[in-house]
Formats: C-alpha cells, sequence, structure tokens
C-alpha cells in the first residue's frame, strides 16, 4: 500500500535527522502519497455532492419529505453495509472503491422508489397500512429482484477477469455488487417497515407543486405514445439510426489504456552540446533552477546534472 509506505517513511525522516552530522539534512522531495490523497478526497466530495443532489432530487419529484425519508433511508443503510462488507473481503477504500460508491447513489434508490411508489399507491386506495405495506412489497419483489440480478450480472464477469484488468477493476466491481445487493434487501425490508410507520392515505396531494409537475409530463408523455403508437415506422428508424450512429462513433472514438492525467509534476530533461564540461552544465542548470525556482506556482524541486 503505497500511503502506507509514504507514511512510515515520513514517520522516520525526523529520527534520521537527528543522527546526521551538522549541515546535511533530510527532506521529502516527491510524494506520490499526495496525489493518492488527494484523488481519494476528491472522489469522497464528489460521492457527497451526488448523495445531496440525489435526496434533493428525491425531495422533488417524490412529493412530500415523509415519503422521500421513506426512500432516502436505503442509503445510508445501503453504503453502511456495503463497507461491513469490504472489510469483510478485504477491500480498501481507494480510487476504484470510492468511484464504485459514488456510482451506485444513484441505483441505491431505484429499488426504494419502486417499493415506496407501490406502497402509497395501496394507502391511496384506502387499504390499511400493515396490508399495505405487505402488499405493495409482494406485487414488486419479483420484478426488483430480476432488475437487481440483471444489474448484477454486468458487474459479476468483471470478478472473473484475470490478468491486470482483473486486478485493477476487480474491487470495483465486488464494491459495487456489495451495494447494489444491500439495496434490493434494504428495499424490501427496512423500506416496508418506515413507510408502515410514516405514510399515509394523504401521502400524494394534488395541490404539490413537484406532483402538477410530474402529472403535467405524464400527460404530454401520453400524448407522444399515442402518436407513436399511430406512427410506428418513426421509432424503428430512429432506432435504425441510432444504431448507426453508435457503430459509426465506436469506430471512431480514441481508445487508450488509460486517460491523461494531471499530477502537477513535471519532468525537464536539459541537453548541452557532446563534450561540454561539467562546469558548464552545472551553471546552465543554476540558472535555469533559479529561473523556475522564483515562480510562485513550484512547490518543489529536484535538478541533477551529469547525467548520460
Amino acid at each position: 500500500n503505497t500511503l502506507d509506505v509514504v507514511n512510515a517513511v515520513k514517520a522516520v525522516v525526523p529520527e534520521i535527522n537527528d543522527i546526521l552530522p551538522p549541515g546535511v539534512v533530510l527532506q521529502v522531495l516527491s510524494d506520490e502519497g499526495k496525489t493518492i490523497e488527494d484523488s481519494v478526497n476528491n472522489l469522497a466530495q464528489s460521492a457527497t455532492a451526488a448523495l445531496v443532489v440525489v435526496i434533493l432530487v428525491i425531495l422533488l419529484f417524490m412529493g412530500g419529505w415523509r415519503i422521500s425519508l421513506v426512500v432516502a433511508s436505503s442509503i445510508p443503510v445501503s453504503i453502511a453495509a456495503s463497507f461491513a462488507a469490504m472489510y469483510a473481503a478485504d477491500l480498501t477504500l481507494n480510487i476504484l472503491t470510492i468511484s464504485a460508491l459514488a456510482l451506485a447513489i444513484g441505483l441505491l434508490v431505484d429499488n426504494s422508489i419502486v417499493v415506496t411508489e407501490s406502497i402509497a399507491r395501496k394507502l391511496e386506495e384506502g387499504t390499511p397500512r400493515f396490508k399495505a405495506a405487505l402488499e405493495g412489497t409482494n406485487e414488486v419483489i419479483g420484478a426488483l429482484l430480476g432488475s437487481t440480478l440483471t444489474t448484477l450480472g454486468v458487474f459479476i464477469p468483471i470478478i472473473l477477469i484475470s490478468g491486470t484488468q482483473g486486478a485493477f477493476f476487480r474491487e470495483f466491481a465486488y464494491t459495487i455488487c456489495f451495494a447494489i445487493g444491500f439495496s434490493f434487501l434494504s428495499s424490501i425490508i427496512l423500506v416496508p417497515v418506515i413507510s408502515l410507520l410514516t405514510l399515509d392515505a394523504n401521502q400524494f396531494n394534488a395541490k404539490n407543486l413537484a406532483f402538477r409537475g410530474i402529472s403535467k409530463i405524464e400527460r404530454g408523455y401520453t400524448k407522444i405514445l399515442g402518436w407513436f403508437f399511430h406512427h410506428k415506422w418513426v421509432p424503428l428508424l430512429a432506432m435504425v439510426g441510432i444504431l448507426a450512429g453508435t457503430f459509426y462513433l465506436y469506430t471512431n472514438i480514441s481508445k487508450e489504456g488509460f486517460p491523461e492525467a494531471d499530477s502537477g509534476q513535471i519532468d525537464i530533461d536539459i541537453s548541452l552540446p557532446e563534450g561540454s564540461k561539467l562546469t558548464r552544465t552545472a551553471n546552465v542548470m543554476e540558472n535555469f533552477s533559479d529561473r523556475i525556482g522564483n515562480m510562485p506556482e513550484v512547490e518543489t524541486m529536484i535538478t541533477s546534472i551529469g547525467r548520460s
């Protein structure tokens, strides 16, 4: 683990400096651990921002704080359970696992939304709370299981990949499978219980601004869908065009192993004419180092001469 090595080295640097002769100081000039920490912190911030956005979207479109609370409750439970599974599987918090959690945040609420909507509709029809929670969940559990297994089926083969690609993406696949699996369990166990405690028949309020907006969207969608039913050739032609465009884009998009990343480090090589004396090289590098070192963006600089 790079961070463990970096932290261990930093811990012994003061001890080494204590035994060095006067005028000699050991300093850390290049720190790969800082780049890793910055990347992990940035991803953690992105995941937190994604969580906030998901909750705001739920509040906006679910039409009430109670039903939004029911849906959002599955997020922390699924993430906490995923952390426990990651610990049991000896996984670490790294760029890939945090990316998987950030990606999974949007998926965690899908099952919960379906269950909550089903229960709320039962309540709206006048079904008693306990019966509504039970029947509403039972009606959609089969579809949820199929949807969850389909999603897991995309990532499970990644776990079985061997070689460098497998080592690189296996933790990503494990993490997202953990999160999606626990979100399914949360939606069929936790969500019905919370719905039983918090929801009632008046959950959907026709005067709610978001509810009215969604109703308008549904009416517009119904009209558009009806038009397509009478012009069946339009979506078929559109599908053919999309498939052709997809093939064209796939064959023309540039391909590479890993995207370029800005680590904030620059390597500069300076070559003098063959036969130049070492003293001249030293003078050139000293002048160059002074000019570069005076730039406010430069934190640390390492200069070496005499390399052939």
